[in-house]
C-alpha cells in the first residue's frame, strides 16, 4: 500500500512542479507549446539533479535530500538572474519625463 501512495504522490508532485515552470502562452502552434513543455521539464530535472548531488548529507545509508536547503523558488530566482546576466536583459527603461 505504501508503494501505491508513494507513486501517486510522485505523479502529483510532477504535475505541480510542471505548472510552476510552465510558460504561459497564447500560441496555438503545437511545436512551440511542446518546446516550452520540454524546457520546463529540463529546468525541473536540473533542479532535482542539483539537490540530489549537492544537498544530501554525506552519511552511510540511503541518500536523504535536505528539502529546506534549496527550495524550487530559490532555484528559479537564481536561474532567472543567470539568464538575465547571460542575455543582458535590461531591468529598467529610460523615461523622458519624471516618474511619480
Amino acid at each position: 500500500m505504501f508503494q501505491v501512495y508513494r507513486k501517486q504522490f510522485g505523479i502529483e508532485s510532477l504535475y505541480r512542479m510542471k505548472n510552476r515552470t510552465k510558460v504561459r502562452t497564447s500560441s496555438r502552434d503545437p511545436k512551440l507549446r511542446y518546446l516550452y513543455t520540454v524546457v520546463s521539464m529540463m529546468v525541473k530535472n536540473f533542479w532535482v539533479m542539483l539537490r540530489w548531488n549537492y544537498f544530501c548529507p554525506l552519511r552511510r545509508g540511503p541518500k536523504k535530500i535536505e528539502t529546506s536547503l534549496f527550495r524550487f523558488e530559490e532555484f528559479l530566482n537564481l536561474f532567472w538572474q543567470a539568464f538575465q546576466r547571460r542575455f543582458k536583459i535590461k531591468r529598467y527603461t529610460i523615461a523622458l519625463r519624471p516618474v511619480r
